[in-house]
């Protein structure tokens, strides 16, 4: 399938607590908002937020290969604490070569260019996400998520490069060691889920995907 400049990916933030339900719309430069998919993120405040995206993706921002998240674009000095399928992990747990909480507030990157879809606190173990879609060459859209963030860097409604500092490494405010969590997503629109599952229909193992997809020529 070659690369349609027409793809839309639909961008709403709506957020339902209880019986309560406010819309937020996000305004993005040449963007049309239809809603027709849904991704749900529960928090643990009884809140249930939903992303629903159509972005007319710029041709600047097709992604032209992929690094890794952190140490790019080879990930030197950084190890994979946590791989994924490892006790049916979804993603990948990096952390610095020196281990424990010596790398908290490292540079997370961008693995390719984008679109940011999330970036908020949802709470929890998640901590601090950003969800970013990206539109390969042949015109198929994944998406990347980045967990346990310390800050963040980037807002929901906004374009990234390749490499482009997006967050910094965290710890979740304290509930989990300081990690940077990394999922590819092959279906786009899949609810947050809690990062662990036998099936793993509509997950890429990162690693995999990365070394497999470096550079579009």
């Amino acid at each position: 399938m070659k690369y349609n400049p027409h793809i839309f990916i639909i961008l709403l933030l709506t957020t339902v607590i209880f019986s309560c339900t406010k819309t937020k719309e996000v305004n993005v430069e040449d963007t049309t908002f239809k809603p027709t998919k849904e991704v749900v993120h529960p928090t643990e405040s009884n809140e249930v937020k939903t992303t629903v995206v159509d972005v007319a993706f710029d041709p600047a921002y097709v992604a032209n290969g992929f690094d890794f998240p952190v140490g790019k674009p080879d990930a030197k000095g950084y190890v994979k604490e946590k791989s994924f399928g490892q006790e049916n992990f979804l993603g990948e747990q990096w952390n610095g070569e020196k281990g424990g909480n010596k790398h908290f507030g490292d540079s997370v990157y961008s693995i390719g260019h984008g679109f940011v879809v999330l970036a908020e606190d949802l709470g929890g173990e998640w901590g601090r996400v950003i969800r970013i879609v990206h539109n390969l060459p042949t015109g198929e859209l994944i998406e990347s998520l980045y967990a346990h963030c310390d800050s963040i860097l980037v807002e929901q409604g906004e374009y990234v490069k390749r490499g482009d500092k997006i967050a910094t490494m965290g710890n979740a405010s304290g509930k989990v060691p300081t990690q940077l969590y990394l999922e590819i997503r092959t279906t786009i629109d899949l609810p947050i889920g809690n990062g662990v599952g036998e099936d793993t229909k509509g997950y890429a193992n990162p690693t995999e995907f990365i070394e497999n997809n470096r550079s579009y020529q």
